[in-house]
């Protein structure tokens, strides 16, 4: 074989290689175009300015933004401003790139249309052929109903609180003259069966104000301001009055029922007795509920 031959042989597999490459380049191209949101524009040298033109927007990008290519070309960045974000969040997103790092976050714009949308946003800083860091490229995933959803679901929780709240405070109110009820009649002249009785419905009037106390916690919880006591109290006692709340339950699924205390746990404590109170019914009760004999 010639060397000529060799030449042409040579030529040939290079134009095949420069086609197949050229050809996943397209199809990279079309799908970047169909499932990615891309842009491009100039990084503002003026630490002042967060413009950034734009100089490119493929399809997906005009579908999103409700603008045609042509009405993007040379605009600034700002003509989708939303206003939801501070200045300083641009010149941060603008700050990271000039260093050459990535820039991810969460940004709101709005369309053409007067629609608010979300994107996540990546941005890479791009250089020229002088090494220049003069453009970025700038990819989104549309995370609007993800956005959306999340904001439904926190106002959905926000009046949650506010009628756990209110629901609250309009128990009280006759929880507090039951609790009045049950100190007058302990005040009357009783036998010993009645005032055990009037003893034990005064304790669980008691109880269920803490719970009602904790659905008001839960509130306070979710909104960030719940505020734990830390006072003294008679750890032996509530143990005790906590446990007699359960001798009528358990006496009726036949279950022996007793509080002991063993001699190394201290008598008096200094946190929050209604936080163990509460402890303590929603343990003895769930397992009471959950025995059958014993």
């Amino acid at each position: 074989m010639s060397s000529l031959e060799k030449l042409q042989r040579t030529r040939d597999r290079l134009l095949s290689l420069l086609r197949e490459t050229s050809q996943d380049l397209e199809d990279l191209q079309a799908a970047i175009d169909e499932h990615a949101i891309m842009s491009i524009s100039e990084v503002p040298q003026d630490d002042s300015d967060t413009c950034g033109k734009i100089l490119y927007v493929n399809d997906a990008f005009c579908r999103l933004t409700q603008f045609p290519q042509e009405a993007l070309i040379g605009q600034c960045l700002g003509i989708l401003s939303s206003g939801h974000h501070e200045v300083s969040f641009f010149q941060a997103m603008w700050d990271t790139v000039k260093r050459g790092d990535v820039w991810q976050g969460e940004i709101k714009d709005k369309g053409r249309d007067g629609n608010y949308f979300w994107t996540q946003a990546t941005v890479l800083p791009l250089y020229n052929g002088n090494q220049d860091l003069d453009r970025c490229l700038m990819l989104r995933t549309n995370i609007t109903r993800r956005v959306e959803a999340e904001e439904q679901a926190d106002a959905a929780n926000q009046a949650k609180s506010e009628f756990l709240a209110k629901m609250s405070h309009e128990i009280r109110t006759p929880m507090t003259a039951i609790s009045g009820f049950f100190e007058m009649l302990s005040d009357s002249s009783l036998n010993g069966q009645q005032s055990e009785i009037v003893q034990r419905g005064a304790q669980a009037t008691e109880n269920l104000m803490v719970i009602i106390n904790d659905i008001l916690d839960l509130a306070k919880i979710e909104s960030g301001k719940l505020d734990v006591e830390m006072i003294g109290f008679n750890l032996h006692e509530l143990v005790d009055s906590v446990g007699s709340l359960f001798m009528d339950r358990a006496s009726h699924k036949k279950i022996d029922w007793h509080t002991e205390i063993i001699g190394d746990v201290p008598q008096w404590l200094e946190c929050d007795p209604h936080r163990i109170r509460q402890v303590l019914i929603n343990l003895i009760g769930n397992s009471i509920k959950f025995t059958a004999s014993g």
